[in-house]
């Protein structure tokens, strides 16, 4: 966080979630998926203009990769997490009992190479 700011570090964390969310669903295409603006915004409270500033600050640390669909520049930018943050790891952190049911929670890792 030290490195490249709390608003930059609560936007990485969601992009790892939408990573393997992408990577549960099967739908990543070589580590590469999207995420919009206004989702991002919904998950993290973060604007447009913070993402912006947040992504810059992430590319620049060499955290992630930032690409342009050449077919549509105007649309949402692909995103890549960059191994070094290393690979998602998903494991079970808990099992919680809420009246005869019961909520599974799960945490993803990311463990340096």
């Amino acid at each position: 966080a030290r490195q490249v700011g709390l608003k930059a570090v609560v936007l990485l964390a969601d992009l790892i979630s939408k990573e393997n969310y992408f990577i549960i669903k099967g739908t990543i295409k070589e580590g590469w998926f999207f995420n919009t603006s206004k989702n991002i915004e919904l998950d993290t409270t973060l604007t447009n203009y913070q993402q912006k500033k947040a992504i810059k600050k992430l590319e620049a640390a060499g955290l992630i990769l930032v690409r342009r669909d050449p077919k549509h520049p105007k649309r949402t930018a692909l995103l890549k997490i960059k191994n070094e943050v290393g690979p998602p790891k998903i494991r079970k952190v808990s099992e919680l009992k809420f009246g005869g049911g019961s909520k599974r929670e799960f945490k993803i890792e990311r463990t340096k190479k």
